[in-house]
Parts: C-alpha cells; structure tokens; sequence
C-alpha cells in the first residue's frame, strides 16, 4: 500500500505520489484512460488536472474515469485558459501561426513537458469567471467538490484583482473546494508567497533535489519535474563528466550514470525532501508510472538518496549537474 499524506482542507487522505494529467496533444481517451488505469493500479490516488491541458478534454477523461473511484482526490485549477476559451483573434494567431511556433518549440521542449501550443492566453482573474471556470471543470470532472483548487501561473497583479479572494473563499465555504494556492514556475510562486501569502496556502512548483530551490513555511507543498526539465541533458551531462560522476557515485553508493538509477534516485529523493506533500509525476509510458510508484516504499533507495540531498547542499555537484538545459525554470 503506497505511504498516505493528509490533504489540507476537506483533510481527505491520500498518496504520497500524484499523477499529472498534461497528456500529450492528440492523446484520445482510450489513451488516456489506459495511463490513468496504471496509476490507479500502482497506488496512485491524487490527479492534478487543468482546463488548459488538452482544451479541456483532459479533465472530461480524469472525470470519466473517476466514477466509482470515491477515494481519488483531485486538483484543478483556474487561470491558463484552453484554447477554445481564448479570444477569437488568439484563436486565429493560433491557427495561423501555430504549426510554426510548435515546430520552434517542439525542438527545445523538455521530455514529458506539456505542449502550450504557444500563444498561451490568461484568464482575466475577475471573479466572475473563476465561478465559471469551476463550475466547468465540476461539471467535467462530474465532482460536486474538488480537493484543491490553484491559480494556475499567476503573476502578482493578477492576485490582487479586487475580490478574487473574496470569491475564491467562497467557494471554500460553500464546500466546492476544500484548499486553495497557487501553481506554476518556482520563480512566479515565489513572488505571490511574498506579495499575497493569503493566496498560499497550498504551493505547487518545480524543484528536483539536485538544484535545490526555496521553500513555503506554512503551505502544503507539491512538487514536479522533479527529474529536472529536461532529464535526458541531465543523464548526458553525467556521462561527459565520467570522472566527477563517478566521485559522486562512491559517496552515494548508486551509479549516477545509468538513467534509471538516477531517475528512481532524484524521485526518491524528492519524496524524502516533501514528505507531508505531494510529488508529482507524468508519463505516457504504464511501466514507468508502475516503476515510478514502486519507489515510494522502496526502502533501499531512502539512504542513497539523503546522501544525494546531502551532496547537493555541500556543493559536491557544483559544476556537475548543471547543464544549460536542465537549468531552465508548469
């Protein structure tokens, strides 16, 4: 039985370990359901979704497949807006231009990154439209309540909207959701837990235990791409530096070399590093899903992977583990 946290809000328990639900453009729900069986099957109980990934679709596959299945929990959140939502001159930039921008950025995406299909458009923040948004992704996800509710990439203007607080405590209270915060890039959380620390009560960023990064005193936090944005630079960056790489395994015990020790490593390390929260995976892949699940109770990874906590924060990786790719900034 995977190790169980307590959520913040309705207090409903859960796993350790979530899946994340940015499918792959074109995913169908077969797909879908096919990945999201293999979680299930591995243990894995909380789903984080989003209106912005697959234009909606994907929280309509989450809320098919959750029927019956009263013991799952569940984020979604408000503020990137699906591609059908977007004004109708973004749609039209979209269609006109976003073969390009995708072959752009399909070249420089991160493995298991979603695809925005650029031109990315925000919701307005008023608080009319987050009721509306959340009666959309309720009626989706076909929930009456959702576990957590973020705002999804905001910057600190967009939290200081005049009553969006207000609106968002009331669907608190009315029960609709049970805890609410903010999601996105380390750097754009970071600014709204200094500006608007009543946003944050919950925290959702990308930290990996190599590069470290801050933490949120008092927020329940969640964690992803804790393999690093781009993992496959990681591996190789290891592999140039056969001599440092090889130090570092003797002092760890693992060799940091092969990708799949590395990967269940910096996992393993991730879920020691936010043991109250959640740590969140993707992969399109039922074998890796089931093999990432199986390291949460796997009891010999946990003292390799404080020594790589310990590495990383007496500068043992220093020069190491830094590859322009992976050093990029949901």
């Amino acid at each position: 039985m995977m190790r169980a946290i307590s959520l913040p809000g309705f207090g409903r328990p859960t796993s350790q370990l979530g899946y994340g639900c940015a499918f792959w453009p074109g995913t169908t729900e077969a797909q879908a359901h096919r990945l999201l069986h293999a979680a299930y099957d591995a243990g894995i109980r909380h789903f984080d979704v989003a209106p912005f990934y697959l234009d909606g679709r994907a929280e309509a596959y989450l809320g098919s497949f959750l029927v019956g299945r009263d013991d799952a929990t569940v984020t979604t959140k408000y503020g990137l807006l699906p591609p059908s939502a977007r004004p109708l001159h973004i749609q039209m930039a979209r269609l006109l231009l976003g073969p390009a921008v995708r072959a752009v950025r399909s070249r420089r995406r991160a493995p298991g990154a979603p695809d925005s299909g650029g031109l990315t458009a925000k919701a307005s923040y008023r608080p009319e439209q987050v009721r509306t948004s959340l009666a959309r992704s309720l009626r989706l996800l076909r929930r009456s309540q959702v576990d957590l509710f973020l705002m999804h990439e905001p910057e600190v203007a967009d939290l200081a909207v005049l009553g969006l607080l207000e609106r968002v405590r009331t669907e608190k209270s009315a029960g609709r959701i049970g805890a609410f915060g903010v999601g996105g890039d380390v750097s754009r959380v970071s600014a709204a837990h200094r500006a608007q620390p009543e946003f944050c009560q919950i925290t959702q960023f990308n930290r990996d235990a190599i590069r470290g990064g801050p933490n949120f005193p008092g927020a329940f936090e969640i964690h992803f791409w804790v393999l690093t944005r781009d993992f496959g630079a990681l591996v190789a960056h290891f592999a140039e530096h056969a001599d440092a790489a090889g130090r570092l395994a003797e002092k760890i015990g693992l060799d940091v070399t092969d990708a799949r020790v590395l990967a269940r490593l910096m996992l393993k390390a991730a879920l020691l590093e936010n043991s109250d929260g959640l740590t969140l995976i993707y992969s399109s892949d039922p074998k890796h899903i089931a093999d990432n699940a199986d390291v949460v109770d796997d009891g010999a990874l946990t003292e390799p992977a404080r020594r790589l906590i310990e590495a990383a924060r007496d500068a043992t990786l220093a020069g190491l583990a830094r590859p322009d790719a992976a050093s990029a900034a949901s």
